[in-house]
């Protein structure tokens, strides 16, 4: 049980982290929001 909590935990603290990452992407010029928005809107091949 104390396991489980703590894999939830680590699992809490991944998130946090890409979260505080995509944040500070989206501070930066947008060169790299550029990059994601043509990959969720380049054509299906």
């Amino acid at each position: 049980m104390i396991i489980t909590h703590l894999e939830r935990a680590t699992q809490l603290y991944q998130a946090l982290q890409d979260y505080q990452q995509s944040i500070h992407a989206f501070s930066q010029p947008s060169h790299l929001l550029t990059a994601i928005w043509s990959l969720r809107h380049r054509p299906k091949s």
